[in-house]
């Protein structure tokens, strides 16, 4: 009988402390889970930042293949809305005109850029009910910015603006431009034409634009494309191609 108890207790005792597969599992999690605060704790900021930077350039560089390159780049400035469908007509009317494929990707690809800006004397007369002053003024800030970082040296722009290139001499005169072969239409002043006065405004796509614009080429900026030799002599040749299309 006593034996036998003994060898029923030995029994249990041996049963009670055989760990199962339960109390093993969560053993190695807890040292996994102890580890990984640990390395939290000593190397959080620098994962942090590292992530940070890792982010940063995946999406510089989805950026990066994913661009279109531009043949050129074309402004306009001045009192009217240009919608981005009638930018997007624009832009086709602009590409069937370059010369020549400048990239090289075997696309001919213009950027065209709008600024819609009213003066004073271009709202007189006018129903300003739906103008947002604010916004105009954020409009012709943005517009300045443009033309300061020097991207873009061919202008579609109102009087106002025309006026302000030729006072600060950021315009060429067309005789730099074309030489002894004036083209027809020339403003008294020698420094721009007036895109009423020009062929290319019988296309239904630039009709957005007010006829008394004015389309000018600015003179190379310190920086950006425009500071570039080969990318402004190539701006030159876009804007004789606008100017002498039809002609």
């Amino acid at each position: 009988m006593n034996e036998n108890k003994e060898n029923q207790t030995s029994g249990q005792v041996h049963d009670t402390e055989k760990p199962d597969g339960d109390s093993i599992s969560l053993t190695g999690k807890s040292k996994l889970l102890s580890r990984l605060d640990n390395f939290w704790f000593h190397y959080k900021w620098p994962v942090i930042i590292g992530a940070f930077f890792l982010i940063v350039f995946i999406i510089g560089l989805v950026q990066i293949l994913g661009r279109t390159d531009n043949d050129a780049a074309v402004a306009f400035a001045g009192p009217a809305y240009i919608s981005p469908n009638d930018c997007a007509a624009i832009e086709n009317e602009l590409s069937k005109i370059l010369p020549d494929d400048y990239t090289g990707d075997g696309k001919k690809v213009v950027k065209f850029s709008s600024y819609t800006v009213y003066y004073e004397n271009d709202l007189e007369g006018k129903d300003t009910s739906s103008i947002d002053l604010s916004q105009n003024s954020t409009n012709k800030g943005n517009y300045e910015d443009y033309v300061s970082s020097g991207e873009c040296s061919i202008y579609f722009v109102g009087k106002n603006f025309y006026d302000n290139f030729i006072t600060h001499n950021r315009v060429q005169s067309m005789s730099d431009i074309f030489g002894e072969n004036l083209p027809e239409g020339i403003t008294a002043d020698g420094y721009g034409v007036r895109l009423g006065d020009l062929p290319i405004y019988q296309l239904d796509a630039f009709r957005v634009m007010p006829e008394d614009t004015y389309v000018c080429l600015t003179r190379p900026y310190i920086y950006g494309e425009s500071s570039k030799e080969d990318r402004y002599a190539e701006a030159v040749e876009v804007y004789k191609a606008i100017i002498n299309f039809g002609q």
